[in-house]
């Protein structure tokens, strides 16, 4: 059933007694008729790393002994969230217990849409001095890549944006020491009010002196119709193929900053094409500047790295690229790069 069909709607007469329970299980269900598989003998740190091991060793052809597992956990696993977005997206050595090297990929880095995609819910991580429940988690090939944090109708998501702030800070968190340092995406939600954001290390992930989240986006349609309701938004921005494409093609690695940036959509005109852009502009959080990519245009199979600082990057599209990324057809391969800024200020 397409989304544009269905409404959501919350009684009036008693709009606060959705618990948040009831959320979580009627967005794994969402998740569930978008083809995803849900785990619910996933619920902590040894099922993770046992279902994780499954599939490294079915998408590597290689069967690890268990003291190369647990050398191979030590290697990749790190508290720096750009390294890891690296390993993630890169082809990665390891030396075997018998010398002999292995290069390895944690996911399929050529198609993300053959990967695994499972939904795991209330994972406990215990810390030092606390224990940790992450409310819903997307595994993409047995990697934790995207998190969403829940709270009831009524209390804001910036609750949550706080918690998973809060969470990060703690000592011995899970995002340091375990699988859960591959996060890349967390969404929050009260399910009328939906956000999204990049992981980051701890300089980069913070709130400003006004208690908002920067950079924190909602979702929204090709006529720049905010997506609230969170099932639509699952709809629109979590199918497995769009999720992996979310990842890997509209996220950047800034180097020179060790920051991750979510492209956002708005709107824009495709200048070298007749007409209005058959799509979608994706831009980078900054209001002025710098990187500008749109539907149209097939972006590589590389992730997407920024090795200049973005105060000295050039203004405007500077990224060579061809054909169609996400299977909308365009009547020409388009090459971008340039000093000149023809896209039009996001609204």
């Amino acid at each position: 059933m397409s989304s544009k069909s269905i409404k959501y709607e919350i009684p009036s007469s008693q709009p606060f007694m959705v618990k948040e329970g009831d959320i979580e299980d009627d967005f794994i269900q969402t998740l569930v008729r978008l083809k995803y598989t849900h785990r619910p003998d996933i619920h902590d740190r040894d099922a993770l790393e046992s279902n994780f091991r499954e599939k490294f060793q079915q998408l590597n052809a290689v069967t690890l002994s268990d003291s190369e597992f647990a050398r191979l956990l030590d290697t990749i696993i790190t508290p720096d969230v750009f390294k890891s977005a690296q390993t993630l997206r890169n082809i990665n050595d390891f030396e075997r217990d018998d010398g002999t090297p292995l290069n390895f990929t944690l996911v399929n880095i050529a198609d993300w849409c053959k990967n695994d995609f499972e939904v795991i819910s209330q994972l406990r991580i215990n810390t030092r001095n606390s224990h940790h429940r992450y409310d819903v988690i997307l595994l993409i090939n047995g990697i934790p890549c995207a998190q969403i944090e829940l709270k009831t109708l009524g209390i804001s998501p910036r609750r949550a944006m706080q918690q998973i702030v809060d969470y990060k800070a703690d000592p011995g968190n899970g995002y340091t020491n375990s699988l859960l340092a591959f996060m890349q995406i967390f969404i929050v939600s009260n399910r009328t009010n939906t956000y999204y954001f990049a992981n980051n290390n701890n300089r980069h992930f913070a709130f400003d002196a006004k208690e908002r989240y920067l950079p924190a986006y909602q979702f929204a349609d090709r006529n720049n119709q905010k997506i609230n309701h969170l099932n639509r938004f699952a709809e629109t921005f979590l199918p497995k193929c769009t999720l992996g494409h979310m990842i890997s093609r509209y996220m950047v690695l800034i180097a020179s900053e060790q920051k991750l940036m979510m492209m956002r959509p708005y709107p824009g005109r495709c200048p070298l094409l007749p007409g209005r852009c058959p799509g979608l502009t994706w831009r980078a959080p900054s209001v002025l500047r710098e990187i500008a990519l749109v539907h149209c245009i097939r972006l590589p199979a590389a992730p997407l790295v920024l090795r200049e600082p973005l105060s000295s990057a050039p203004k405007g599209p500077f990224i060579s690229a061809q054909g169609n990324a996400l299977g909308i057809p365009c009547k020409q391969p388009i090459a971008l790069k340039g000093r000149s800024n023809p896209w039009p200020n996001p609204s």
